[in-house]
This record gives C-alpha cells, structure tokens and sequence, in this order.
C-alpha cells in the first residue's frame, strides 16, 4: 500500500 500512498502524494504535489 505504498505505492498507492506515492501516486495520491504526487497528485497532491504535482512536481516534475
């Protein structure tokens, strides 16, 4: 379920 965690925290801080 971390993976899940990282994708939802880049839609939050959308940084390239």
């Amino acid at each position: 379920m971390q993976q899940i965690a990282s994708e939802l925290a880049l839609a939050q801080n959308p940084v390239s």
